[in-house]
């Protein structure tokens, strides 16, 4: 006599095989339609007089054109400070994309907001409302220790030691990157085993947020190759900045989406922008600069 469960498992393949077009459904999607967008992007520094805005177009993903097809020479590239309605407006394209301002010592102030128009008459125009973030500075000179172990690869490392006293009232945003204090010098690379710390994506820079020590006062230590010393470096300059959220949130995505580039396995990122009708992102910065030796 045939066991009962192998009557329900012979049961089981003839229901599923009647059911083979349920299972191997396929869905048709209908991909986005593709919007020509301007591209804006500017970093913006605290005291800086002459300012630059690039402004490109983007591209379809099938899209095959030349390096300089994406540069956008010809728009008007506007900037106003809303207290005064304090207009400036580009003086000319110098090329590339490039827009130059010559903005003066006084226009751009902690706590004022600002809106940048960018129009061109084959786009919508762009634009984004941004305000200035107030002055961050760090409660001590950073605290350099020449030797502090090694990497994993058994290189040895120094250490830069901030401490921030964060403000309470408000939600935190910094960067913070390390240059040899030469002429022309470049950003040295730079870790931290601090979880309040996200690396950038190709800037060298470190971006950190005070979720985890709001109000508070933060020691943070930072890493570097004690191998960046030479006999033509005595010393090494903190590159100290207040940003926005939105430049936060631009850096998170953008390191996402560059560790997440050529991989098959995972779902592609949208790099945040806070250019509205647009992308991009415009990044408005305090500066304080502290020399370490």
């Amino acid at each position: 006599m045939i066991s009962p469960k192998y009557i329900l498992v012979f049961l089981s393949v003839v229901i599923m095989s009647g059911c083979e077009d349920f299972f191997s459904t396929t869905l048709e999607l209908e991909p986005p339609e593709f919007e020509d967008l301007l591209i804006v992007n500017s970093d913006i520094l605290e005291g800086g007089r002459m300012i630059s805005i690039f402004v490109g177009r983007n591209r379809g993903i099938l899209e095959t054109v030349n390096d300089t097809s994406y540069i956008v020479n010809d728009a008007t590239v506007k900037i106003t400070r809303l207290l005064d309605n304090w207009e400036e407006e580009a003086l000319a394209t110098i090329g590339n994309g490039l827009y130059r301002f010559d903005a003066g010592d006084d226009y751009f102030k902690f706590g004022e907001t600002y809106n940048f128009q960018v129009s061109h008459p084959d786009f919508i125009t762009a634009e984004a409302t941004l305000t200035f973030p107030n002055k961050a500075v760090l409660s001590k000179s950073p605290d350099f220790n020449q030797s502090d172990g090694i990497d994993i690869d058994g290189d040895p490392l120094s250490s830069i030691t901030l401490t921030i006293d964060d403000d309470p009232n408000e939600m935190n945003y910094y960067e913070v990157y390390i240059k040899p204090n030469v002429e022309n010098g470049i950003r040295i690379p730079a870790s931290s085993f601090d979880p309040a710390v996200l690396e950038g994506s190709f800037s060298r820079s470190l971006f950190i947020d005070d979720l985890s020590f709001n109000g508070t006062q933060k020691e943070l230590k930072i890493l570097i190759n004690q191998f960046v010393f030479s006999s033509n470096i005595n010393g090494l300059e903190v590159h100290w900045h207040a940003i926005s959220e939105d430049e936060y949130q631009f850096q998170k995505t953008l390191a996402k989406s560059e560790e997440n580039d050529g991989n098959p396995f995972v779902s592609p990122v949208q790099v945040a922008s806070n250019i509205e009708n647009g992308l991009g992102r415009i990044s408005l910065k305090t500066k304080e600069i502290y020399e370490v030796r």
